[in-house]
């Protein structure tokens, strides 16, 4: 039964460091209509006090029996929720006063949006803002090498995730949020609201810090979900090749660029491709990753010029004469 608009959803583990700040930037919203639904995973610090001394109403505190972890217990959120909206949010992080209004505001005015984010500022061991592209279209593209959001800077469409059964999947933990996204592709449209709406703090316990490896590893196998639902055939390593050329990672070696070659012509021939992707913009990433890939091995000499040249990729660009012509020119000097 719908109770309330919102229900922020904030998994409790081990937190007491941070824990008051977070709650009060929650309790402080300019928005009102909501429910702060904290689960207790088992935590053995002084969380609970802490939990316990936050005298307001709009407070539903659950505890788990025993210590489940981060992915069951954010699925017993979702089942527990009695919002229209769920919004993350994890317990040593900071939610800017208007953050649930405006990502509220937007949901309302955009029925087709099924999951929002924003931006988000890192603070703690280092200081910077990390902008997310706003549009479905370009969020699509970013989700082929890397999640498109901040897990606890987003807002769900609860009807969404329970009309079509989906949960986080603990086969990806660490990446459960990322996967998750992938699996909504087909079903709902994605955005980012284009400001800072949470503050992030990082730390020696967070993820990023702690569970570096595994949070790759299970990154890598949502590459592989992504391109097996485009119908896309892979081999082993080609996530991790994948991900190295969407980020830039130019090696000056054949093999290495005739492998790239293979995996973005095949990427634009993926059955499926176009149905989860905008032929546009895919069209101009894979152009834009080739060239400079190209662009910057022309060490290797005439050899990339044949190789981008005759290549499927070189056709999205009609006009292509002076793309052709500044390749070759660093090619035969070998720049």
């Amino acid at each position: 039964m719908l109770l309330t608009l919102v229900s922020v959803l904030m998994p409790v583990y081990n937190a007491e460091k941070y824990l008051k700040e977070t709650i009060d930037s929650i309790l402080r919203q300019t928005f009102t209509d909501f429910e702060l639904l904290i689960i207790n995973d088992g935590s053995s610090d002084g969380s609970e006090d802490i939990i316990l001394s936050c005298y307001d109403k709009r407070i539903r505190y659950k505890k788990n029996p025993t210590n489940l972890k981060l992915i069951e217990t954010l699925n017993k959120g979702i089942e527990l929720s009695s919002g229209k909206y769920i919004i993350r949010m994890d317990a040593d992080d900071v939610s800017l006063p208007q953050r649930l209004q405006k990502q509220v505001d937007f949901m309302e005015k955009h029925p087709d949006v099924g999951v929002c984010g924003s931006w988000f500022e890192i603070f703690g061991k280092e200081k910077k803002i990390i902008k997310y592209p706003e549009k479905d279209e370009d969020i699509r593209i970013m989700m082929l090498y890397q999640t498109p959001f901040c897990h606890p800077a987003v807002v769900i469409r609860k009807e969404i995730l329970l009309q079509h059964n989906i949960r986080f999947s603990p086969d990806f933990i660490h990446a459960e949020d990322y996967e998750m996204w992938v699996r909504l592709m087909g079903l709902t449209r994605f955005a980012n609201i284009q400001e800072v709406l949470l503050l992030y703090r990082l730390h020696e316990s967070s993820v990023s810090f702690s569970n570096k490896a595994v949070q790759k590893a299970n990154t890598l196998k949502t590459i592989r979900l992504l391109f097996q639902k485009i119908g896309m055939s892979v081999e082993p390593d080609d996530d991790e090749i994948f991900r190295n050329i969407a980020y830039g990672v130019f090696k000056t070696d054949k093999n290495y660029i005739l492998k790239a070659k293979i995996l973005l012509e095949s990427l634009l021939n993926a059955k499926d491709c176009f149905r989860y992707l905008p032929e546009k913009e895919l069209k101009e990433f894979v152009f834009s990753k080739w060239f400079h890939l190209c662009y910057n091995t022309t060490s290797l000499g005439l050899w990339v010029w044949n190789v981008f040249r005759q290549s499927e990729i070189v056709k999205i660009k009609e006009n292509n004469f002076s793309i052709l012509l500044k390749l070759y020119i660093r090619a035969v000097f070998k720049l």
